[in-house]
């Protein structure tokens, strides 16, 4: 009996497909295996992070990705593991593998951005961040990122833009608006200032500094008496609160000035220029009360510290301009970090430092200098408000 053409492959081609068939299910169900073992790791982990084991919950949530790279769960908890426990590093690549396999995860580059920011890298920190604002316009992680590299930068029409942005969704974060009134003074904008500071007054009445900051804007705003004793009776409640105030105790000198009480001014600039003995500000304004006092001796010589303060701040705003340009500048950053930390300017010698010593992890000096800056500041924290 002839066969038709064809029959031969028929049976072989049915096998197979069976085959295959068997083949996707043992798939199916190895990868279901597969994702099973992977929960009960993360699940573990979890359990450990209770007891406070992080070090075995990474173990754990570390096998899991391993088992189930595709599961954005586990690099979703080990990124937040590794902010927790300051390993920024290790926390940027999870977040990149998280993004990899969910590219809309919300807030996973505002999370980038801060360890980016930690790890030393301003402009992978600026660009995550954006790139954040861009899906979440109103994301106050990234807000706030922006807001601090800009400061550092001196950029304030940024820094402001930004800190306003951020006050839209949160109008009475006294912190963004201490910012916001403190970068405004900078600049000499007062008129800007002053009802900012004085909005921080209102929610903050026991805010020493809210009450320096407003004074110093009306000051120099409103040179009526009346506008005067105002600031004075402000001032005396921010000494109230914090005496060693060395900004209070400048802009009280300069209302003295203005008055003509040249003793009461005196003593107050000299006291600002103890507490913060290299802002230049304060020997300007003191050689004017020496020389409306008639002693002109000291005069000439606050003239002349003034005149060495300005050229280091010449210096400052040169190295500032320096970092900005050339982020890979070792000793410029550096020299910017233990300049900001001999002017009392934590903030910015911290950012510096931090930079200088990723920069150049091997370096002795940079190691010194950030080692001398985080103690003081852990001892200032230590240290209990009066």
């Amino acid at each position: 009996m002839l066969r038709a053409p064809g029959l031969p492959q028929k049976r072989p081609l049915l096998i197979l497909t069976l085959i295959l068939m068997l083949a996707l299910c043992a798939t199916v169900f190895a990868r279901r295996a597969v994702s099973r073992q992977a929960q009960r790791h993360i699940n573990i982990g979890i359990e450990l992070i209770q007891k406070g084991q992080p070090t075995e919950a990474e173990t754990e949530w570390r096998e899991a990705a391993r088992l189930s790279p595709q599961n954005p769960l586990v690099w979703d908890l080990l990124s937040e593991l590794y902010i927790n426990t300051q390993q920024w590093s290790k926390g940027a690549e999870a977040l990149k593998q998280l993004l990899k396999v969910d590219p809309k995860r919300p807030y996973a580059y505002s999370r980038l951005a801060v360890c980016a920011l930690r790890s030393g890298s301003e402009i992978e920190a600026r660009s995550f961040a954006e790139e954040e604002l861009k899906r979440n316009p109103d994301d106050e992680s990234s807000l706030t990122i922006l807001a601090f590299l800009a400061d550092m930068q001196d950029d304030t029409e940024r820094q402001v833009g930004y800190l306003k942005r951020f006050l839209t969704r949160h109008p009475n974060d006294s912190d963004t608006l201490f910012s916001l009134a403190s970068a405004y003074s900078g600049v000499g904008k007062f008129v800007d200032a002053f009802p900012v500071a004085d909005h921080l007054v209102s929610i903050k009445p026991d805010l020493g500094t809210a009450y320096a900051i407003r004074a110093g804007a009306r000051y120099e705003t409103d040179a009526s008496p009346s506008a005067t004793a105002l600031s004075e009776a402000d001032l005396l409640k921010s000494l109230k609160s914090d005496p060693l105030s060395s900004y209070a105790r400048y802009v009280l000198g300069l209302v003295y000035l203005r008055q003509g009480q040249y003793p009461r001014a005196i003593l107050q600039l000299e006291l600002a220029q103890k507490l913060s003995p290299l802002k230049m500000d304060v020997p300007f304004a003191l050689a004017n009360a020496y020389a409306r006092a008639g002693q002109s001796e000291k005069a000439t010589a606050t003239r002349k510290r003034f005149a060495k303060l300005r050229e280091a701040a010449t210096l400052s705003s040169v190295l500032q301009k320096q970092c900005s340009l050339h982020p890979d500048d070792f000793p410029s950053h550096l020299k910017m970090g233990e300049l900001m930390q001999q002017n009392g300017n934590d903030r910015r010698a911290m950012y510096y430092l931090q930079k200088a010593t990723t920069l150049n992890p091997q370096s002795v000096e940079a190691k010194k200098a950030y080692d001398k800056l985080t103690a003081q500041i852990r001892a200032q924290q230590a240290t209990p408000a009066n």
